[in-house]
């Protein structure tokens, strides 16, 4: 057997890594800014009539690799369920800006999401070759996993003039067996696939939503229903934590160290930022039932409204993956 030439065998070394480029972008957020800046749902349950914008980043998931010839594509569709008409489809294809993330941006003619009812949003985004792209306009996805470069959400809008006012609510969620449900009875929450769950370990075996949240600043915000009032309004709710890999309830551990933060605010669901918000001592949840915490004191506003709870956790603690588990939501007028 012939000796290869060293020169060879060093040349070949050198390039592996330029082969074996881990070419991989994903989806981060969505966001329309004006409905409401800092969402990560295209619009809030409010009618609209008037959408124009849509954005959305994206990142970098693999290893760095060389961005020349590379071009991103991404496109945006929102769809109204009640009759399958599309009101938005939008292409483009921008230059990949670099490693971290990126904006795409979308302005268009005013599209109309006042008709109370269901929209299927779909977002998707990848990377192209470029040299395919200019000879026939071929959108050929060179991403080594396609996994989480597509998402497809629902979301509800409400006409605020039908809800009932000054109604409590004691949100169950036995009857809930898809995404789709809890859409249509009113939450919304953050877009991502891993990002919202039904589970079978609420209180006593009963069915609960359970959010994961990975480690980082990365919060995770779930939306409830709105809720109509006259004299203010209230909400209050039980909660516990389980590191994913193991299925250990650590919400106590994380309570000492203060291993997450907690946050929950109102929001008019027709205008944009929120009307009070409250930052939770994780220190001071007090033990319930069945490994469940609350608060001791819940969060109140007193004024008329139509209003959807907005709760907030992030995971600060040295659990890589922990899953929220929310049950036993009351919301209503303020005693």
């Amino acid at each position: 057997m012939k000796k290869l030439n060293l020169s060879l065998i060093l040349i070949v070394i050198f390039f592996m890594p330029v082969f074996a480029q881990d070419i991989n972008i994903g989806i981060k957020s969505i966001d329309i800014p004006d409905y409401p800046r800092g969402d990560y749902v295209p619009f809030s349950n409010c009618p609209r009539s008037q959408v124009t914008k849509f954005q959305f980043r994206v990142e970098n998931r693999g290893e760095n690799f060389n961005k020349a010839g590379k071009p991103q594509f991404g496109s945006v569709q929102i769809k109204r369920l009640s009759d399958g008409e599309v009101l938005l489809k939008e292409e483009a294809v921008y230059d990949f800006k670099g490693f971290t993330t990126g904006w795409m941006n979308f302005r268009f003619a005013p599209i109309d999401l006042s008709q109370p009812g269901l929209y299927e949003i779909t977002v998707e985004s990848y990377l192209i070759d470029l040299e395919t792209y200019k000879k026939d306009r071929s959108l050929i996805p060179i991403d080594s996993d396609m996994s989480d470069n597509k998402v497809t959400y629902l979301n509800r809008v409400f006409d605020p003039e039908t809800l009932e006012k000054d109604k409590t609510y004691a949100f169950n969620f036995d009857d809930i067996e898809s995404k789709k449900d809890l859409t249509q009875q009113g939450w919304n929450y953050s877009y991502l696939p891993d990002s919202l769950k039904i589970t079978e370990k609420g209180i006593d075996g009963s069915k609960a939503v359970v959010m994961n949240l990975p480690k980082g600043k990365n919060e995770r915000k779930l939306f409830t229903p709105p809720v109509s009032v006259t004299n203010g309004i209230e909400i209050d709710f039980e909660f516990k934590l389980i590191d994913a890999k193991s299925g250990k309830n650590v919400t106590e551990e994380l309570m000492v160290s203060e291993g997450f933060n907690a946050k929950v605010s109102f929001q008019d669901i027709c205008s944009t930022g929120v009307k009070v918000t409250s930052t939770y001592s994780v220190a001071g949840a007090r033990a319930t039932k069945d490994g469940f915490f609350n608060f001791p004191f819940k969060l109140k506003y007193q004024t008329e409204g139509v209003y959807r709870a907005q709760i907030e956790f992030s995971n600060m603690s040295n659990y890589k993956d922990l899953l929220l588990v929310i049950d036993n939501i009351k919301m209503g007028p303020k005693d």
